[in-house]
């Protein structure tokens, strides 16, 4: 998708034909080059998102870039019933909702930690986003997440060898 080129939290989009009386705010927009996305974050994983408010974000997308004619694409973090896309179109723009759970953001972000921690050539060059990683893994923790190590979490040279417990499976 290549460099972010704008990024907004909250911006205030006209919001003519929405139903809103005053503006729509979606809560992070960004842009690039080739397209723009729209996240529609939800606190919790499940039933806040719907259809509605997608909608009037994607008309008042449209109120304030609509003469850009660029790909628009929705993602809705938390708060979904299911993670299946969902088409949206709006008079002259389509678009996909893509739709996330927070859980599958952290099962992700500990997915992507464990590959750092089990490579060789990222050891002393990413020690910074080691520690990002664990600061995103430990604010989930913090919003009542369980980020508790499961097996899969651990790195190869943190996991049990069978051999190494071969000896207390050994009968006398």
């Amino acid at each position: 998708c290549g460099e972010i080129r704008e990024f907004h939290f909250w911006p205030h989009w006209d919001g003519t034909s929405t139903g809103n009386t005053n503006f729509v705010e979606p809560d992070v927009f960004l842009r690039f080059n080739s397209f723009d996305l729209i996240i529609e974050a939800k606190r919790h994983d499940d039933n806040q998102q719907y259809e509605g408010q997608w909608r009037n974000e994607l008309i008042a997308y449209r109120n304030e870039y609509g003469e850009d004619e660029k790909t628009i694409y929705i993602i809705a973090l938390g708060g979904i019933n299911d993670e299946d896309p969902f088409p949206l179109s709006e008079e002259k723009i389509q678009t996909t909702v893509y739709m996330s759970r927070w859980n599958t953001v952290l099962r992700e972000v500990r997915k992507r930690k464990r590959l750092l921690d089990d490579s060789n050539e990222w050891k002393e060059s990413n020690e910074s986003i080691r520690r990002v990683l664990d600061d995103i893994i430990m604010s989930f923790g913090i919003y009542g997440f369980s980020t508790a190590k499961w097996f899969e979490d651990f790195s190869q040279r943190e996991k049990i060898r069978k051999t190494s417990i071969d000896c207390f499976l050994k009968k006398d």
